[in-house]
């Protein structure tokens, strides 16, 4: 399986759709990763979420 990091502006969008409460489901479908992605990227975000 090959692994992918995301890129700046998938982290920015992940960020964004946090705070204004979109749902990690559909900001995995928007940005087109699995919900997995999104779940292990939150604690690495979560500076830029407070």
């Amino acid at each position: 399986m090959s692994h992918h990091h995301l890129a700046r502006d998938e982290r920015e969008i992940i960020v964004i759709g946090l705070r204004i409460g979109v749902s990690q489901q559909e900001i995995a479908f928007r940005i087109g990763r699995s919900r997995s992605t999104i779940r292990r990227e939150i604690p690495r975000s979560s500076a830029a979420l407070s």
